[in-house]
């Protein structure tokens, strides 16, 4: 839970030592499951630090990292609400901007807040002395709720930060939900950006099923009507594929 909105004053919480439990098993069901269910734990940052401490190599690692980044606030995406104001997290309460009066694009860019979230090195606490900032950061929505600052240390989280020698840990080259970028046919330039638009935790298994649609038909390059005829047959659901 985030502590936030009608959830700021709920009591009912587990505790960090039972959310590391909880996403150790996500990670235990995510091997378990691979190829039929799709496993994420994308507003836990440190499942980042579980996947690494069990298996620095490990490719949902890498998709983690390219999907999310550990705290995604203020770097992968962000919230508007009805009135214009843009946040970096729909559960923080608190806005770079308004659009009434700015663009997106100049808020993203050049807002303090954003710059702020984004600069990793200046988080305090736990999360600035810690091996996995650059991999995790911490949840900024919930360090916010409990402490009243977006760049304090995250609460729901029970690692010591040098239990790991205390060198910074940083996120290697990311591949899309496990598998390597190159795909086992050609795509076309446009097909290709449409792929590329898609979530990158995603992106893979779209690949995937977008491929193997295109083999069973006989077809040696994918095209975007390759990619939407793959998405009548599937479902977008599957496919996930840009409308």
């Amino acid at each position: 839970l985030v502590p936030t909105g009608r959830g700021e004053t709920f009591t009912g919480d587990i505790t960090p030592a039972e959310y590391d439990n909880l996403l150790h098993d996500i990670r235990r069901w995510q091997e378990r499951y691979a190829g039929r269910l799709l496993l994420s734990a994308k507003c836990a940052p440190h499942y980042q630090r579980v996947l690494w401490e069990e298996d620095p190599q490990s490719p949902y690692l890498r998709a983690f990292d390219q999907g999310a980044g550990g705290c995604p606030a203020g770097v992968q995406y962000l919230g508007i609400r009805p009135n214009g104001d843009v946040t970096p997290c729909p559960y923080l309460p608190v806005y770079g901007g308004n659009l009434r009066r700015q663009s997106l694009a100049d808020i993203w860019r050049n807002s303090d807040l954003f710059q702020q979230i984004r600069q990793r090195h200046t988080l305090t606490d736990r999360c600035g002395a810690c091996e996995f900032r650059l991999l995790c950061g911490g949840c900024r929505a919930r360090a916010y709720g409990v402490t009243g600052d977006v760049m304090a240390e995250d609460p729901w989280c029970e690692y010591e930060p040098g239990v790991q020698g205390g060198r910074l840990i940083s996120p290697d080259g990311a591949v899309a939900y496990g598998m390597e970028a190159a795909g086992a046919l050609v795509w076309s330039a446009e097909a290709q950006r449409l792929l590329d638009v898609i979530p990158a935790f995603v992106r893979g298994r779209v690949r995937r099923g977008v491929e193997a649609y295109a083999r069973e038909h006989g077809y040696l390059v994918v095209t975007p009507e390759v990619m939407h005829q793959a998405r009548q047959k599937r479902g977008p659901m599957k496919l996930r594929l840009p409308v």
